[in-house]
This record gives structure tokens, sequence and C-alpha cells, in this order.
């Protein structure tokens, strides 16, 4: 989800080597502003561009990962490949 905004909970930009994996505290220093900066200027400004769902989910995501420290895993009900295959 670092490149994309969308309400849809696919992962589709992590590297899967991690999934599952403890989180840095530097990684978890970073989602901490960053969580702060979305109640503040940051957010006003993704809500200027982006809609309701997507700055939600943003906010959700960000929590989730400060909640549980961790790389998220791949869904049993999505394929964690790019799928179809090309």
């Amino acid at each position: 989800h670092g490149i994309c905004f969308s309400h849809e909970d696919k992962l589709r930009t992590l590297l899967w080597q991690w999934r599952g994996d403890t989180l840095t505290d530097e990684a978890v220093g970073v989602l901490s502003r960053v969580r702060a900066e979305l109640e503040g200027v940051l957010g006003e400004q993704l809500h200027a561009l982006l809609t309701r769902r997507e700055v939600a989910a943003t906010l959700a995501r960000v929590d989730r990962l400060l909640t549980t420290r961790r790389h998220p895993q791949p869904s049993a009900d999505w394929p964690a490949i790019p799928w179809p295959p090309f």
C-alpha cells in the first residue's frame, strides 16, 4: 500500500520476504509520526485528493501496522503473486 491508496484491501507492494516479520523500531517511529500527521495537515491534504474511503483505509492500515507491529501476511482469499501471471 506504499503507492496505492485504494480502499480495497489488497497487498500490492509488499515484498513477501518480510511477511509476518516484526517491524523495526525505526519503522514504528515513522508510522507513529505518519499517524499523527494524518490527524493534521497531511490528513487535510489527503482529503483534498482522495475519497473519504481511501483516507479511512489509509488510517486503518497505519493503525493495523502500529497495533500488530508486523508486516502483513497475504490473505488466503487473494493470490500473493500478481494475477493473472504475465
